[in-house]
């Protein structure tokens, strides 16, 4: 298959992965794939090396500017999305990359790419599959978003839902059960068995304190809040553990000032965007995610290839992931309380050894690359299947 990729990203977090494993992946099974992104999208350096053609195309603002400009927010989202003078270049480019060689297939990820590559590939006769990586937040089901949610969906052929929790999300809002494959990320274990503990240990300057690793975007919907409020309570009961959260965004200076302020800067660090996860998930003992949203987060997959027990909220896709007891402990959201019991249960190291090894055997069994992209092949004949039947 020739299949068209579009991403348009301005910060790597899950959904980047899952376009980087499976772009990198099909090509690695004999498929060719082209990748649109705009040119400064993080997603094309790791993409340099994959045999993935990597096109620069400007798409304009990016997923997650909706939070940012506060009541000019709904009014200028859908001037970007239906007024940007972008869209027409856009749309011509992919017509003319079709037209000299054509693509059997457009898969997208985000209401843009959905909306704008949607009526090139009406008109070209191509099937669309959307995927969507996690339940439906408040600002996706309410005002201009949810209008281009019900507004696209006719445009797409089949939809992957990264979790059953996303799929019945989905389906309560009004779209098709029949139009939805289920299909989890997957990712090569290999490189998450092999991480340095001792060196990166030592690099981050920990000695016996037990280090609990956040893989994720500092941001409140992540329950950054939450887990600063958690080591406090942990400091206070006398744990010696710290935190470690791995991962960029814009509120990551905000949030650094506020555990200054708070005096919890030996306890809290914030490390930015890391490309050594595999060394930091060896370093820790426990890896959270206090997520008040989440469909299937790579954290809690990567985090049970490393063997590594999981203290996250039992939201979207987690529950899937997670058997509450025996790979980890979930706890309800926005609960700093039951997070640092949480921490605190597993500072017992046979506990954590356990649950650690029964993670790794429940990744196995889920959450391979070998099946992602199975499945993910299987979703993308259907779609084209079923559009040479329309004809």
């Amino acid at each position: 298959m020739r299949i068209l990729m579009i991403h348009n990203s301005a910060a790597f977090g899950g959904a980047e992965r899952y376009t980087v494993d499976l772009a990198s992946g099909l090509v690695a099974v004999g498929h060719e794939v082209s990748l649109v992104c705009s040119p400064s999208d993080p997603i094309a350096n790791s993409l340099r090396e994959s045999g993935v053609e990597v096109l620069a195309i400007p798409l304009g603002m990016t997923i997650g500017w909706h939070a940012v400009l506060g009541p000019l927010n709904e009014p200028l989202f859908w001037l970007d999305l239906h007024m940007n003078p972008l869209r027409r270049r856009f749309q011509e480019r992919i017509k003319s990359l079709h037209a000299d060689s054509p693509f059997d297939l457009i898969h997208v990820q985000f209401i843009k790419e959905r909306l704008w590559a949607g009526d090139v590939a009406r008109s070209a006769g191509l099937p669309v599959v959307w995927t969507i990586h996690s339940p439906l937040e408040p600002w996706m089901t309410d005002g201009v978003a949810a209008g281009v949610m019900s507004q696209v969906a006719p445009l797409v052929d089949r939809v992957i839902a990264v979790s059953e929790a996303t799929k019945d999300d989905l389906t309560a809002h009004g779209m098709s059960a029949d139009k939805i494959d289920v299909v989890y990320n997957g990712l090569d274990f290999s490189q998450y068995a092999s991480g340095n503990r001792r060196a990166m240990r030592s690099s981050l300057n920990l000695g016996e304190e037990l280090m609990v690793l956040v893989p994720a975007r500092p941001h409140r919907e992540k329950g950054i809040d939450v887990l600063i409020d958690s080591a406090m309570l942990l400091r206070d009961r006398g744990v010696a553990a710290r935190m470690f959260v791995a991962g960029e965004s814009r509120h990551r200076k905000r949030y650094h000032r506020e555990v200054q302020a708070r005096g919890a800067s030996e306890i809290v660090t914030f490390l930015g965007h890391r490309a050594d996860m595999p060394d930091l998930y060896a370093a820790a003992d426990i890896v959270c995610l206090p997520s008040f949203y989440e469909g299937l987060p790579y954290a809690i997959s990567e985090a049970m290839a490393a063997s590594r027990p999981v203290v996250a909220t039992s939201v979207g896709g987690v529950l899937e992931m997670v058997k509450d007891g025996e790979t980890g402990i979930l706890i309800p959201a926005g609960e700093p309380q039951l997070l640092a019991d949480a921490v605190e249960h597993l500072a017992n190291p046979i506990l954590r050894r356990e649950m650690g090894v029964a993670a790794l055997t429940r990744a196995e069994q889920l959450f391979s690359r070998e099946s992602m992209l199975v499945a993910t092949q299987a979703v993308y004949r259907k779609a084209i299947a079923g559009r040479e039947c329309a004809r």
